[in-house]
């Protein structure tokens, strides 16, 4: 298999539920075009669908606002950034514990957004949040080993 160049794809969307699915099936289908297996590339696909539901329904956008999701696929791995305005009120505190609760211990949720974090965590090899000029989101999912790979072309 040739090297990808790495050359992220960036949407920036309204902060509306209704424009998820349209998101979550465009880095679908472009990570099959990437030769990632169907599978992962399903993975992938609730990943993005948490990430983007979790900024709406917590982040609560006003009017106007928007939500960037960046997806930058490589050799080995996909990167996904999502960007929040902080004017969209996130609680950061509570996101970065939902974020850095340990996998595997019995998690009682408090909230929706922890259930959501949690669901990303199982799914990803990492994740991170990042407070600067918007709040970011950052999810690294790794290519599985064996993985089969299949291309739509």
């Amino acid at each position: 298999m040739a090297p990808i160049v790495s050359n992220p794809v960036m949407v920036d969307f309204p902060g509306d539920i209704d424009y998820i699915p349209l998101v979550r099936k465009f880095f679908a289908n472009l990570i099959n075009a990437h030769d990632f297996s169907r599978r992962f590339a399903f993975r992938t696909e609730i990943i993005i669908d948490e990430l983007c539901n979790n900024t709406i329904k917590f982040g609560k956008p006003r009017i106007g606002e928007s939500i960037k999701l960046s997806c930058d696929i490589q050799n080995d791995q996909i990167v996904l950034d999502i960007f929040s305005p902080r004017s969209m009120g996130v609680d950061i505190i509570k996101l970065k514990k939902a974020v850095e609760e340990k996998s595997g211990q019995k998690v009682a949720y408090e909230s929706e957004l922890e259930r959501g974090i949690h669901i990303i965590k199982i799914l990803c090899d990492d994740i991170q949040v990042f407070d600067k000029d918007d709040i970011c989101i950052r999810v690294i999912k790794k290519r599985e080993q064996g993985e089969e790979f299949v291309s739509l072309s």
